[in-house]
């Protein structure tokens, strides 16, 4: 998935629109808009868009929108959810443009933000969220009597994935350690720790070698430890046929947690992460969590 970056200007009383408008006039800041973005991916509400009166050109526009509304040369997607399920150029960088709504539940997932900051008060009615306890300042970009264009980071970052896998067997390994590598080089983070969990209480994340023979030992040793039949020595089975597999996930584990180091994933030798499904046939997910700088 794509980083995100914000981008944004608001006065020194949190102000960024009214009445669906920008309350004042800089053509440098402007400028400074179309240099970051031109030729990369911006993503708006609804309003944002509609204030624009169009696309902006050079650049492909993404609205966040709960009406069904098809528009011309946009895409058009119901909630930032969406976004990172979308066939995005890899190469391409992501801004989150506004308005309020939409900074604020995307700015948690934003590794940078430039802010231009107005420097007077104005009347408004749509206000820029608080991020002071998230972002520290990096740098000052530009200062001049009119604005400053700054230029913050996470404090510390957090990324977020959810990994789907399709698992046509009742039981099965998978090696997922590829997928969380993607998660790891999208979240742009040089150190910090990796969590890597089941959502699912028949299912476990475990690390060991991914070597066949090790496997079917694997196999063998639950089967023998929680044989799935006779179902009925089960208190648990009823309308169910799966305390076999709460069984063996309590075995293996939940969870895995590795050591991020250099934008690495920290392993000892011949570590790979599995996913272990027990009362599979149908899609799951894992979680990948990783927060650090």
């Amino acid at each position: 998935m794509n980083p995100y970056k914000a981008i944004a200007a608001m006065s020194r009383n949190r102000v960024i629109g009214h009445r669906n408008r920008i309350p004042w006039h800089l053509p440098e800041d402007l400028q400074w808009f179309a240099e970051r973005t031109r030729d990369q991916i911006v993503v708006m509400g609804r309003k944002t868009y509609d204030s624009l009166q169009g696309a902006l050109p050079d650049r492909h526009t993404i609205v966040v929108s709960r009406k069904k509304q098809r528009t011309k040369g946009v895409d058009v997607i119901h909630s930032l959810e969406v976004l990172k399920e979308l066939p995005l150029d890899p190469s391409k960088e992501i801004w989150i443009c506004g308005g309020a709504e939409i900074y604020e539940q995307a700015l948690p997932y934003c590794s940078d933000l430039f802010l231009t900051l107005v420097k007077r008060e104005v009347e408004g009615d749509a206000f820029f969220p608080a991020f002071e306890t998230r972002f520290k300042q990096k740098e000052i970009l530009r200062d001049n009597p009119d604005f400053s264009i700054i230029h913050y980071v996470q404090k510390m970052k957090s990324y977020r994935d959810a990994l789907e896998l399709t698992v046509p067997k009742r039981r099965q390994l998978i090696n997922i350690t590829a997928q969380v590598e993607q998660c790891l080089a999208a979240s742009q983070i040089q150190e910090g720790l990796c969590l890597v969990n089941a959502m699912h209480i028949t299912a476990s994340v475990f690390i060991n070698d991914d070597e066949a023979g090790l496997h079917s030992d694997f196999e063998r040793w639950l089967e023998r430890l929680a044989p799935e039949p006779p179902h009925n020595q089960y208190a648990h089975n009823g309308y169910e046929d799966n305390a076999d597999a709460h069984l063996k996930r309590t075995l293996m584990g939940r969870e895995v947690v590795v050591a991020v180091t250099n934008a690495k994933l920290d392993f000892g030798p011949w570590e790979q992460i599995f996913y272990g499904e027990f009362d599979g046939k149908r899609r799951k997910r894992v979680l990948v969590k990783i927060i650090g700088d």
